[in-house]
């Protein structure tokens, strides 16, 4: 993510593909997304860092990153 304090990942540790996020000075990791089933594929993270697009069932999804408790839009 922009300014290098935090990187998005996807990870499959709850049983199901979920983006994440980690802060990489602490390496503390916390869930961004909560999909059951089906799991996230090809996230792609705007250029300002404030949303992340990403592949799930067939269709294409958006979340706002900056907004805490955020829900996935199609």
């Amino acid at each position: 993510l922009p300014g290098g304090r935090e990187a998005l990942y996807v990870s499959e540790r709850d049983g199901t593909h979920n983006l994440w996020k980690i802060d990489v000075a602490t390496g503390r990791a916390t869930q961004v997304t909560r999909h059951k089933g089906d799991g996230v594929r090809f996230p792609g993270v705007a250029a300002d860092g404030s949303r992340v697009a990403y592949e799930i069932a067939g269709r294409i999804e958006a979340l706002d990153l900056k907004t805490p408790g955020a829900t996935p839009r199609p």
